[in-house]
């Protein structure tokens, strides 16, 4: 079922930046974060395109991580992924590798059955429209009306790419082919050559039948044995290439390596259900809304002072595939914990792209009794004072009773955001 859900929102996301029509089975926080995405690209007149391409390798793997009453799947699979952004006039194109790995998180639920099942029926209580649940999640499509709505599961949390360093896993017959081809065409160019060079020499009839064919058959061999031995060779140097390119790219997220455990071993004791993964989502889904929003002041995720302006010509924020954990501290009620995201960042300022690798730390803050939500966004709030529900992203304050919505009591909130 991983397989599924990532193969149709990886062509579907494809899809989404040119239509706008939002990958299916998409987290609530993934899919505020995608339109957010898409609108600070409008805005700035930007054409872009993220495709997963299929480039012969048929690998793929998944493994599951239990945790309470959810589960995460890491689904992964070989493909070409390209991203590509122009304004008309200029342009810039990711494309490291023709081989890369991309992983998608998918979360669900351990229970046989979901109280929210995507295709049950719902009536909005404003306007009394009918519809399956999945068609309320951006509101009701008759009055408008927002509701206080979980993630439907399974979902996609989280997902990135990293190019692959070593040969695909039919090299080795792909380099027998190619070096019996390679034989055969040799060793006939020189059979008749030779059987020329008789013939018109004056042979022997029967020798110049013969010999020809025998001086085929051993260069044509020797050609395959040279051909391969070459295309070993090639393979092998560029294995090592990869692999020396691969360990300079990630060297400066060797530290990250062991931040699953650090973070579990800091967190556990006051969330007894926290998952490192979904954690992991939750960070890159708040970076993306915080970067991409146009009012940063009202948005719940951000309880810093800086006003973050180095995030305003941010047009892409591509996650690298690690999170480093620096730290966690218990300060009154409320626990700290510090990450540092490793990214591949493109710009655009004054008509032009840049593209930069650059790391974002940031410094995370919740109520230490919380426990992880999994299934709850900040887009869907319900206000403790009225019970109103609203786009907390968008507004600190509920609109109906001006009640200020603290972020804390629910999930993470990012106080502090700095480059690394």
């Amino acid at each position: 079922m991983g397989e599924n859900i990532r193969d149709t929102f990886l062509n579907e996301l494809g899809a989404f930046y040119a239509t706008g029509v939002m990958p299916h089975k998409v987290s609530i926080n993934m899919r505020h974060a995608l339109n957010e995405h898409r609108q600070r690209l409008m805005s700035r007149g930007i054409t872009y395109s993220e495709q997963f391409l299929p480039n012969g390798d048929t690998r793929a793997s998944s493994s599951a991580w239990g945790n309470g009453k959810f589960k995460m799947t890491n689904s992964s699979k070989h493909c070409n992924a390209v991203t590509s952004m122009t304004n008309g006039v200029t342009g810039i194109k990711c494309d490291e590798a023709k081989d890369d790995v991309v992983h998608c998180h998918v979360i669900d639920i351990n229970e046989s059955a979901s109280s929210n099942d995507e295709d049950m029926m719902m009536e909005c209580p404003n306007c009394g429209h009918a519809a399956m649940a999945k068609v309320f999640v951006d509101g009701c499509p008759s009055c408008g009306t927002r509701f206080q709505m979980s993630d439907f599961y399974p979902c996609v949390n989280t997902y990135y790419s990293m190019p692959w360093p070593l040969p695909k896993t039919n090299w080795v017959e792909v380099a027998v082919r190619r070096a019996i081809k390679i034989g055969i065409i040799v060793g006939i160019i020189v059979g008749i050559i030779t059987a020329f060079v008789m013939f018109f020499g004056g042979s022997n009839p029967i020798l110049t039948l013969i010999v020809p064919i025998a001086v085929a058959l051993l260069v044509g061999w020797a050609t395959f044995l040279i051909s391969y031995l070459i295309g070993q060779g090639v393979a092998t140097v560029q294995t090592v290439g990869g692999l020396a390119k691969v360990a300079v790219n990630t060297l400066d997220m060797a530290g990250a390596r062991d931040s699953r455990r650090k973070a579990e071993e800091a967190i556990r004791p006051y969330d007894p259900d926290f998952s490192f993964d979904v954690f992991e989502g939750k960070i890159i889904s708040s970076i993306r809304t915080i970067a991409f929003s146009n009012n940063r002041a009202n948005c719940c995720l951000y309880e810093g002072a800086d006003p973050l302006v180095f995030m305003n010509d941010l047009v892409d924020i591509r996650y690298r595939g690690a999170c480093k954990f620096e730290n966690a501290t218990l300060i009154g009620d409320y626990l700290h914990v510090v990450m540092t995201a490793f990214l591949d960042n493109v710009f655009y300022v004054n008509g032009q792209f840049g593209r930069v690798r650059e790391n974002f730390t940031v410094e995370l803050v919740r109520q230490k009794d919380v426990r992880t939500p999994v299934q709850f966004s900040a887009y869907s709030a319900n206000c403790p004072s009225c019970g109103g529900t609203f786009d907390a992203v968008l507004s600190k304050q509920c609109p109906y009773c001006g009640h200020r919505y603290d972020h804390t009591i629910h999930d993470w909130t990012v106080i502090r955001l700095v480059k690394s």
